[in-house]
């Protein structure tokens, strides 16, 4: 079977074939079914129903328009006033993929300093450093948190910190005004802040440390690390 085969036999609307005659608009055609041929689109063979018949008429094979338009994720109609059958194109897929930055630290144990945004997951708690900025004599460092650990968990803000060449800066009271005591399981938080003593005009490349635990029982106790590059 050819690809001219195919083509032909695509603008053939399904009909069932009882014989070996088979009669036309303006005249009569005699055709042999072809029950024996298959149909493979991108390799793989589709199924026929028994009702669906394949006919060889001439030198050309002549198939059924709906099982291929379908399967190829078009849609079929059939226009009765105007004796048409339409095939309608499926339309184009749109995927869209969000690739996350990943800290990696290279196999010489250098560090690798990278630019915002930053997200890592750790025991099923989420924190992605979105933004940071210094004014006002204090470094502001902006993120979202998400808890899926199913634990009320605590954002250690008394114990975060950030460490540059210039030295060790923590974070202050306002970081506590904005997260509150805990995180209740499922919950988001978007926009949220952690304020640190300004760094250095120098410093360009910062450690960016936030614990994290249970608040009540729990076993999480863990630190997120992002190595930043100041931009």
């Amino acid at each position: 079977m050819n690809k001219k085969s195919f083509v032909s036999g695509f603008a053939m609307a399904t009909i069932l074939f009882a014989s070996y005659n088979v009669f036309a608009v303006g005249g009569k055609i005699e055709a042999y079914l072809k029950d024996d041929y298959k149909i493979e689109i991108d390799d793989i063979e589709l199924q026929r129903p028994d009702d669906m018949r394949i006919i060889n008429f001439g030198d050309r094979t002549y198939t059924p328009a709906r099982l291929i338009a379908e399967a190829m994720g078009g849609k079929v109609d059939w226009d009765d006033a105007t004796k048409t059958i339409k095939i309608t194109k499926p339309e184009p897929r749109v995927v869209e993929k969000i690739v996350e930055k990943i800290v990696e630290v290279p196999s010489d144990s250098k560090i690798s300093y990278q630019t915002l945004p930053l997200k890592q997951t750790k025991k099923d708690f989420i924190i992605n450093i979105t933004g940071m900025s210094m004014k006002n004599n204090l470094t502001y460092i902006y993120l979202d948190a998400e808890n899926k650990t199913g634990d009320a968990i605590e954002v250690d803000y008394s114990r975060a910190q950030i460490k540059a060449e210039s030295g060790e800066y923590f974070a202050n009271s306002m970081s506590a005004a904005d997260w509150g005591n805990s995180m209740d399981t499922d919950e988001k938080r978007e926009g949220r802040i952690m304020v640190f003593d300004k760094i250095a005009d120098t410093d360009k490349e910062i450690t960016l440390s936030i614990p994290i635990k249970s608040l009540v029982g729990g076993s999480i106790d863990e630190t997120f690390e992002y190595n930043i590059k100041v931009e």
